[in-house]
């Protein structure tokens, strides 16, 4: 098993062992709302880009992609794994934004797509989660 790959497995490690807990503290996962049970301040979200946002835009903007590459598209934490290192190669591109929503992910998913990537590594919602509350999964997910 080559390094990157004992480190993925280690982080994959942690983060279930953090959802395990997280599960066990509350003693169940809060209910899954339907469509109609959407509150009205959920619906109503509205994303806006923040500072760190547009400048992380900027930089990407200097990181052209090309069908080549490998994307990480995603949060914070996309954003801050060392993927061109881990994976030793050139090719992978981060397009991590700290703080990003899933909405934030599709204001500039046109520019990712349309370099036709050789793949795209997709993590993004826990800040739709904690910004818009459990009762916008309905939209979450149509996000």
């Amino acid at each position: 098993m080559t390094k990157a790959l004992r480190v993925i497995l280690v982080v994959s490690i942690i983060l279930n062992i953090a959802f395990i807990a997280l599960f066990l503290y509350h003693g169940s996962l809060p209910p899954w709302p339907s469509p109609n049970q959407v509150s009205p301040s959920a619906s109503a979200y509205q994303w806006q880009p923040f500072p760190y946002y547009v400048a992380r835009i900027s930089i990407f903007d200097q990181i052209p992609l090309s069908s080549d590459d490998i994307v990480f598209v995603g949060d914070s934490i996309t954003d801050q794994g060392e993927w061109e290192q881990l994976f030793h190669s050139l090719n992978v591109k981060n397009r991590g934004i700290g703080a990003d929503t899933t909405q934030g992910v599709l204001h500039r998913l046109q520019e990712i797509t349309n370099a036709k990537p050789k793949k795209i590594f997709l993590m993004i919602g826990i800040n739709d989660l904690m910004q818009r509350g459990v009762a916008s999964l309905p939209a979450i997910l149509n996000d």
